[in-house]
């Protein structure tokens, strides 16, 4: 089994909870007072007082990914409970995904580029001028899908992909 494809079946609730709280909060930073969530199965909250948690990787070690899209940062939350920020001052961060080496990438929605966090904490970019990119996929090829409005940048020209910066 490839390096960022292992499942780790523990987190699969926790997952399914952070996309429930996002979709149960109301379009504001306060949280709702009256919501309710009814799951499937235990449900532990590790997580709370961001502001609009939006992208979630998981990585082989465990970690956890997460991008607050209004804060502009992408945080960790370790196996052992450490939560620490692994990259700030995005433009509204939204999808994440682990390519083969266990690189986290960033679809970066305002700024219209998608990103590579290296091993240094220092950011790669391997494409711009993507309109809104939103959700991103990798595929066992390292092939890296984007959802978009639009693949070419608003003067009309086509996305460019920065040479060298592939995901291999």
């Amino acid at each position: 089994m490839s390096h960022a494809r292992k499942s780790v079946p523990y987190l699969l609730p926790l997952l399914l909870l952070i996309v429930a709280f996002y979709l149960l909060l109301p379009n504001s930073s306060q949280p709702a007072a009256t919501s309710t969530i009814t799951a499937l199965a235990p449900v532990e909250i590790v997580l709370e007082g961001q502001q609009e948690l939006v992208g979630v990787a998981l990585a082989e070690d465990g970690t956890i990914y997460f991008a607050d899209r209004m804060a502009g940062t992408i945080r960790s939350l370790s196996p052992s409970g450490q939560m620490s920020t692994v990259a700030a001052g995005l433009n509204r961060p939204a999808g994440l995904a682990l390519d083969e080496p266990g690189r986290l990438l960033i679809a970066e929605e305002q700024a219209g580029r998608i990103l590579r966090l290296e091993a240094n904490q220092s950011l790669t970019v391997l494409a711009t001028g993507i309109k809104t990119p939103r959700w991103i996929a990798v595929a066992p090829d390292d092939s890296l899908y984007v959802s978009a409005h639009r693949l070419s940048a608003p003067d009309g020209n086509d996305v460019t992909p920065h040479t060298g910066n592939k995901l291999r």
